[in-house]
């Protein structure tokens, strides 16, 4: 099982040189990786049992958090009220939880201890869904976690083993299972090529080598997005000075470039190298570097067989007629909003190429050398456009077209 917290692309990980990333693309493009699995975009869940039933926890929970007792199923009502259909999606899946320990009393005794033990989930409801278009109700049970720290974060393995497996065989309107497992396809050799040979064409078109790091790469891409676009140029600093400032923004990296020096020089320096680091520069800049593993991941997944996700890739067609319609009222000034969400808005959408959006898949998650890395493909930048438009406290909103009478 996956563990939680948030897990790195390998183009997050800095340190790690080129010659390892491409090896890491060769594995993945091989097929030679082993114990993927499906990464989930659902709504993650943290329960325990106490006296017997169910409690629930949504984003996490801290001891101190469990210690005071989670959201029982009597209490969903009142929460959705002004919305019925999520409401009564919730409460079957903390009533099939419930049932689940009804299964099982004695492995769930053993394995909750009275709430000092907790299990996370990602749960997939269909009337309330993030960007995949998921088909069924799916709680995936990722892992469990001993709480309280007297513990010493053991738990009862053998009744995990039991509880899980009484999971797989409950009968519910909610499929409870273990995160699923992947088995990845070699990609045609000429596929592969073609992919690794952009990643060194990126790399050799900055001067860099396999001993290189990802945060070398990546800084001198935003080094490139900064010189070509003039930014900063109204200080007359040297490229050394400009690569300095690239690092800080590429990898957050505060020792590179640090305010005092940036106060040093002066006019307003700094808040200038701040507007480009909460901007979308970075992420216009290193899109080459992303597409390479959109790429990997649009003929990864189109050859993989996935368990929860659709695999018809015509079940990703209403994200891309979204998509679409989006694309369009940017370029015709209909969409309506905060001016900088809509400079990201654009950034992130040319950050889509919907021909490497096959199946409608968040991703998958795997270990590799040690660590757990994920690829991600164009959920990424889409799952980000989306919550632009349908989250937060102003979401962006696209207006009608204006017809001629």
């Amino acid at each position: 099982m996956a563990p939680l917290g948030h897990i790195l692309n390998f183009y997050e990980d800095f340190d790690l040189p080129l010659g390892d990333l491409r090896s890491s693309l060769c594995e993945i493009l091989e097929g030679r990786v082993e114990g993927v699995e499906e990464k989930i975009d659902g709504q993650n869940l943290t329960f325990t049992v106490r006296a017997g039933k169910v409690e629930t926890y949504y984003k996490g929970a801290s001891w101190g958090r469990v210690r005071l007792g989670g959201r029982k199923i009597e209490e969903y009502a009142a929460q959705y009220a002004d919305r019925p259909r999520v409401g009564a999606a919730h409460i079957a899946s903390h009533q099939a939880l419930q049932d689940l320990v009804g299964s099982c009393p004695d492995a769930a005794k053993r394995l909750f201890l009275d709430g000092r033990v907790v299990m996370n989930c990602e749960m997939v409801v269909r009337d309330n869904l993030n960007t995949v278009p998921y088909d069924r109700d799916v709680i995936c049970l990722v892992g469990a976690h001993a709480m309280d720290p007297e513990l010493g974060g053991s738990y009862d393995a053998a009744a995990l083993e039991t509880f899980v497996s009484a999971a797989e065989g409950l009968n519910s309107h909610f499929t409870i299972r273990p995160v699923p497992r992947v088995a990845l396809v070699p990609v045609d050799s000429d596929v592969k090529d073609g992919i690794l040979a952009g990643l060194e064409l990126i790399a050799a078109a900055h001067g860099l080598n396999y001993e290189s790091t990802v945060g070398d790469l990546l800084t001198a891409l935003v080094l490139r997005e900064i010189i070509y676009g003039n930014e900063l140029a109204d200080w007359g600093l040297d490229r050394g000075t400009l690569a300095r400032i690239s690092r800080r923004i590429a990898i957050d990296e505060p020792s590179a470039f640090s305010y005092s020096e940036a106060r040093r020089i002066g006019g307003g320096l700094w808040d200038a190298i701040a507007a480009l680091a909460a901007g979308p520069l970075r992420d216009r800049a290193i899109y080459p570097l992303e597409r390479i593993f959109h790429e990997t991941a649009h003929e990864v997944f189109l050859r993989a067989q996935f368990s929860v996700a659709p695999n018809d890739p015509a079940a990703g067609d209403p994200l891309r007629e979204w998509i679409g319609e989006v694309s369009a009222a940017l370029l015709e000034s209909r969409v309506a909003g905060d001016s900088s969400t809509l400079v990201e808005a654009r950034a992130t959408l040319d950050r889509i190429d919907v021909s490497l959006f096959g199946k409608p898949v968040e991703g998958i998650v795997f270990p590799w050398r040690g660590e757990t890395r994920k690829l991600t493909g164009c959920f990424t930048p889409i799952n980000k456009l989306r919550g632009m438009f349908y989250y937060g406290k102003s979401p962006l909103k696209i207006l009608p077209s204006k017809v001629s009478p």
